[in-house]
C-alpha cells in the first residue's frame, strides 16, 4: 500500500471546554490520549506522526510530540477558521507524503487494525474515507486520504463568512469522498471521539453501519455557494446549497443533509431582507 509515503496528523489543537482540560494530555490506561492516538496510526501503517496545533496551544503538541520517538509538530496556518479546519487546509501543501491518515487527540480507543482498514478503503477507491454510521452521521475528523484531496478546504477557510464546520473538510474534498460502514473497517467505539469525562467512563458511540457510499463532484458546487455567498449572490449560492443537500438525501448521509440546511436557514433571512 506504499506505506512509507503515509503521514499521520493528530490534531490536538481543540479547547476541551467540557471536558476541563486538555484532553490529548490526559491519560487513559496510564497513556495520554493523544499518545494512544500516535500508537494506533503507527501501528497501522504510517511513516510518521505529527500533532496539529494553532500557536495558542502548540506546547500541547510539542509535550506529546517530546513523549512520542520519532514525532513532530504541524503549526496551523493562521487562517479565519477556526479549529481543525486550519490544520486540514495545510495538508495539501506538506510535500513527500502521497497520502494522510488524520485522526483526533480525543479517541482514545482507536486501534492498529481499524487504521489499517481505513487506509486500504482509502487506496482502493483513491478517495478520502470516512467512517459511517447507522444514524447517517460521519467523523470528519478521521479520515485517509490521498493528500491532493484537501488541496480545496483551504477555500473553505477563506470564502466562507461564517459557520464554519469540520464537515466542511469533506464537502470539499477532490474529486469526492467514500463514506464506509464503521464496521467494514472496526467497531464504532473504535472512532469515537470523547467531549466529556462522562462520556470517557460511559462512551455511547453511534450504532453500527455495515454500507458504504461514494460522493463525487460535489465539491464544485460547495465551493460555487460558497463564493457566491461571499460575494452576495445570496439566490445563486441558496440554489447551489440545494442541490448540494439533494446529493447527501440520495447517500442517505444526515449529518451532512443537516449542515447544509443550517447554512440554507442562515441564508434564507439575508435573501428575502
Amino acid at each position: 500500500m506504499g506505506l512509507n509515503t503515509i503521514l499521520g496528523i493528530v490534531l490536538v489543537g481543540g479547547e476541551s471546554r467540557r471536558f476541563g482540560e486538555p484532553k490529548p494530555l490526559y491519560a487513559v490506561e496510564g497513556v495520554p490520549m493523544g499518545l494512544r492516538v500516535a500508537k494506533a496510526l503507527k501501528g497501522g501503517g504510517v511513516s510518521r506522526v505529527v500533532f496539529a496545533a494553532p500557536l495558542e496551544r502548540l506546547h500541547i503538541a510539542e509535550s506529546l510530540a517530546s513523549r512520542c520517538g520519532v514525532c513532530g509538530v504541524l503549526l496551523d496556518p493562521p487562517l479565519p477558521c477556526p479549529g481543525p479546519l486550519r490544520a486540514l487546509s495545510a495538508i495539501h501543501s506538506l510535500a513527500g507524503y502521497e497520502h494522510v491518515v488524520v485522526a483526533p487527540g480525543d479517541a482514545p480507543w482507536l486501534d492498529a487494525a481499524s487504521v489499517e482498514s481505513l487506509i486500504r478503503e482509502s487506496f482502493e477507491r483513491r478517495l478520502l474515507v470516512t467512517p459511517l454510521y447507522g444514524d447517517g452521521s460521519v467523523n470528519p475528523l478521521i479520515t485517509a486520504a490521498p493528500r491532493g484531496s484537501f488541496a480545496l478546504v483551504v477555500h473553505t477557510c477563506i470564502n466562507r463568512p461564517w459557520g464554519w464546520r469540520a464537515t466542511d473538510a469533506l464537502r470539499a474534498s477532490y474529486p469526492g469522498f467514500a463514506a464506509v460502514g464503521v464496521n467494514l473497517l472496526g467497531d464504532p467505539l473504535t472512532f469515537y471521539s470523547v467531549n466529556t469525562r462522562r462520556e470517557l467512563k460511559e462512551p455511547r458511540p453511534p450504532p453500527g453501519h455495515k454500507g458504504a457510499t461514494e460522493v463525487l463532484g460535489v465539491q464544485g458546487v460547495f465551493l460555487e455557494a460558497l463564493n457566491s455567498w461571499a460575494s452576495g449572490r445570496l439566490l445563486w449560492a441558496l440554489e447551489c446549497f440545494r442541490v448540494e443537500l439533494k446529493v447527501y438525501k440520495a447517500h442517505r448521509i444526515s449529518l451532512l443533509e443537516r449542515h447544509v440546511n443550517f447554512d440554507i436557514e442562515a441564508l434564507v433571512p439575508l435573501h428575502d431582507t
